[in-house]
Formats: C-alpha cells, sequence, structure tokens
C-alpha cells in the first residue's frame, strides 16, 4: 500500500539583546609602569554558569561548518554530521529518502527511555531538523557532556545538536543560485534463484511428494495423468490444480514471465536540489532571502521524498545598545511510499516471490483480474 505524509513547518524566531556600555579610565604613566607586568593564562571558554579552560572542553564541543557538506548530496540536516564528529554516531533505520537519522552521542543512555539529542535552531528549540535545508545552514554544533549542555539543563541529558543558519551581510544585493543533479542505483544484487533454476527447483520437489504418493507413481507422469489422478481430466483452469503434486505444464514456454522481482522493484532513482539566494544590507539592516527545493527518488518505485523551502532572515540595529532580529522559515515536505523497513518490508517480501508469474500481471500479481499464481506458494 502506497503511503504519503505530509510535513509542514513554520519557524518563526525573533531576538533582542542589550549591550552594557563600557567604561574606560585613565591612569597616569606611573600607574601604567607600576601594573604593565602580565602573567599568560590559558584561554577560557564561557559557558552556561561562568568559564572553563578550552582545554578541557575542547572534546566536549564537536563543530561541522557549512564548507564541509557544501557539495555533498545530502536530503537533511543530520547527514552532515555523519562521520564528522568524535563521538556522534548517526544511523538510518529506515529505507525511506527524507527519513530522520538516529543519532547518538557518546552512546545510549537509557533503555527504555529516548536517547535522541535536543535538538536548537537559531536559538529555538524543536522537534527535529526535517524541514530545516542545507542550503540555509550556516555551522552545526554538538555538545556532548554537562559542562557544555548545562543551560538546557536536563532536556541536554543526551546532547545536544545546535544548528546557525546563515544572516544577512551588509552591502548590496548579492545573489547565489545552486543546483545539482544525481542518480543513485543499488550496489548490487542479492545472488537468488533464477526463473529457469526455480522451476529446476520446483520440479523435482513435485516429483519426489508424486513417487511417494502412490505406488507406480513416475517422475515422468505428465499433468493429464496427475490430473486425472485428482480427478481433473476435464479442465484447464490450471488454477485448480493440486501444486504439491502437479506441475505446470507452462514452465519453460513463453506461457508465463520470467521475472527477476529485483530488476522490477529497484530503479535508478534520480536525486535534484535548486536554491536561490539574495542578501545584502546595510550597518543598520541586513537581509537574507532563500528558496530552496529538494527532491530524491527512492531506489524501491513508488517512494520519495520532496521539500520546499523559504527563508527570510532580518538582523536590526537599533542602537547602540539594541539589535533585534527575526527569521521566517515556512517548508512543505512530502515522503511518500510503501514501508520498507521491518520485517514485513516489501523488499523483504519482494525477495521471497517466486520468479514465475502469469504473463502480463507483471507488479499486479494477485491483484485484481489476476490472481496470486497458483505455484507461488507451493515447495
Amino acid at each position: 500500500m502506497k503511503k504519503s505524509i505530509v510535513t509542514l513547518g513554520i519557524l518563526l524566531s525573533t531576538t533582542a539583546f542589550i549591550f552594557g556600555q563600557e567604561k574606560q579610565t585613565t591612569g597616569t604613566a606611573k600607574d601604567s609602569a607600576k601594573t604593565n607586568k602580565t602573567k599568560d593564562i590559558e584561554e577560557v571558554v564561557v559557558i552556561a554558569y561562568g568559564t572553563q579552560k578550552k582545554g578541557e572542553v575542547t572534546g566536549s564541543v564537536g563543530r561541522v561548518n557549512a564548507e564541509t557538506f557544501k557539495d555533498r548530496p545530502i536530503a537533511r540536516v543530520d547527514q552532515a554530521l555523519t562521520g564528522q564528529i568524535a563521538g556522534v554516531k548517526t544511523r538510518s533505520t529506515t529505507g525511506k529518502p527524507g527519513e530522520p537519522l538516529e543519532i547518538r552521542v557518546r552512546g545510549s543512555a537509557s533503555i527504555s527511555a529516548s536517547n535522541s539529542p535536543l535538538y536548537v535552531v537559531d536559538g529555538m528549540v524543536v522537534d527535529d531538523m526535517a524541514n530545516v535545508s542545507p542550503d540555509d545552514v550556516q555551522s552545526i554544533e554538538v555538545l556532548k557532556d554537562a559542562a557544555s549542555t548545562a543551560m538546557y539543563g536536563s532536556r541536554g541529558s543526551n546532547g545536544i545538536v545546535i544548528v546557525t543558519t546563515k544572516k544577512g551581510a551588509s552591502g548590496k544585493p548579492a545573489f547565489s543560485f545552486s543546483q545539482y543533479y544525481g542518480v543513485q542505483t543499488i550496489e548490487k544484487k542479492l545472488d537468488i534463484m533464477t526463473s529457469s533454476e526455480w522451476i529446476d527447483y520446483a520440479t523435482e520437489a513435485i516429483n519426489k511428494k508424486w513417487e511417494a504418493l502412490a505406488p507406480g507413481n513416475s517422475a515422468s507422469d505428465n499433468y493429464a495423468v496427475r490430473a486425472n489422478y485428482f480427478n481433473l481430466a476435464n479442465t484447464t483452469d490450471y488454477n485448480l490444480a493440486n501444486i504439491n503434486y502437479m506441475i505446470d505444464p507452462r514452465w519453460g514456454t513463453n506461457q508465463v514471465a520470467n521475472i527477476d522481482w529485483q530488476d522490477v522493484f529497484y530503479r535508478p532513482a534520480s536525486v535534484q536540489s535548486y536554491q536561490l539566494s539574495a542578501r545584502g544590507g546595510n550597518k543598520n539592516v541586513k537581509y537574507l532571502i532563500s528558496g530552496a527545493y529538494f527532491d530524491q527518488e527512492g531506489l524501491a518505485i513508488n517512494t520519495g521524498f520532496k521539500r520546499f523551502n523559504l527563508s527570510a532572515v532580518i538582523d536590526l540595529n537599533i542602537s547602540d545598545k539594541w539589535k533585534a532580529g527575526i527569521s521566517f522559515r515556512p517548508s512543505y515536505s512530502k515522503s511518500y511510499g510503501a514501508t520498507v523497513d521491518g520485517k514485513d518490508n516489501l523488499a523483504h517480501k519482494m525477495l521471497s516471490m517466486v520468479p514465475v508469474a502469469e504473463l502480463g500481471a507483471g507488479l499486479y500479481t494477485n491483484f485484481w483480474k489476476n490472481t496470486r499464481y497458483r505455484w507461488a506458494g507451493s515447495t
């Protein structure tokens, strides 16, 4: 069954900062001479509640800049973290395009509660990063321990992923456009039976059952002989055949379709992305406006992911003491397709399908006017 999941998201944030004035004092040359003795100290880092030496938190904070992933065809922001930061593990739990990655910061801390980190985008806590375009991201920081996550308290117990988006810049309006197009294919197919191999296997298994059914039965007995044994001699409806003891006489002919289901199920899948932005401003007002479109087909037929993003960011210098900013990021995403993960997924079921089907049924085997191929349940 084909399913579609549509997600609408709007991220709206405002900020205002007050900057205190610094009062400068003057001293005489004599005073300066007395106090000019300095002592080297280690560089310090400001955290939520005080300061720490930089060496003590160097391994506690990981950072990925936009330059690191700008040329990578990633669908989601969390994919930019893959293999980039020590102690941060990412894993795809499904095969569907556009699905979130499982992120673990320094392992899992609980067997029952959530082990997912806290996501913060431009200072706002969000559920995940599905509706943030990678093209809008300036940097990603991962906070790993209590010293660096103290500001968020218990919510940051599993680590914190902080996303900082791009801002406007002073100067004349500048426009940028980026796009890429690619094709994905499966690395290799599984080595399973071909149609001729399966027919040989099924024929041998059915013949052994037929020979053991009654004295005098022989593997050379044709369909008519076996049909007469089961009182089916006057019918040509193969859907009435006893598949445990009767061989489909159409095997090896052009009356049945020989199918490699992996070729039918998988396809070359296109990936395309387009992004257009404009930025500019002056010392008092800076802006950034961008739009992005991402479309990824799944390797499995009838699966895929689409996302539309708009972004408007304005930063204002109201006075020497006041600054304000507003960001507006509406987005629309759609993930469609059937289940492709778990024990009941279609990829697993596809591999168990026999490589023979009614002629003309194709993908619609066991659907509508095409009944389930009678021998699909044999052996």
